[in-house]
């Protein structure tokens, strides 16, 4: 069960303040990552298929409790703000140049999913597609 304390400003200045909100935490120590205000377990296959190194996970404590869960698998397919669709296999993402390679694909609204460019940020690049 979590509980919201107040603290003082004394206490508070304790404390230490990462500059960007982390998107990859572990609880409980399992690995998740933070899509669309949901965290998805990371598997170990989805280290590997998403290029995620183990390191860049942080324990987020209590949070852990707070933060919705889903029981949805990582997206193979990830459309960010501007527009690019990739497709997330072998440690990289890789942009599709075309609608119809996107299609050729396999991708559908149905499997893919629109994450922040902070989310595709953190997949290293690979080739695009182009069928």
């Amino acid at each position: 069960s979590s509980t919201l304390e107040i603290i003082s400003n004394t206490d508070f200045s304790s404390y230490s303040i990462r500059d960007v909100l982390q998107t990859q935490v572990s609880c409980d120590g399992q690995n998740h990552v933070g899509i669309n205000g949901a965290l998805y377990q990371v598997s170990p296959a989805d280290l590997t298929k998403f290029g995620f190194i183990q390191a860049s996970f942080i324990e987020a404590g209590l949070l852990c409790d707070a933060l919705p869960k889903t029981t949805l698998s990582l997206p193979e397919f990830l459309l960010d703000s501007t527009g690019t669709i990739y497709k997330v296999q072998s440690g990289a993402k890789h942009a599709f140049t075309g609608y119809g390679a996107y299609l050729a694909n396999g991708g559908t609204s149905q499997n893919t999913v629109r994450v922040s460019n902070h989310f595709t940020g953190l997949i290293p690049n690979g080739a695009n597609i182009s069928q």
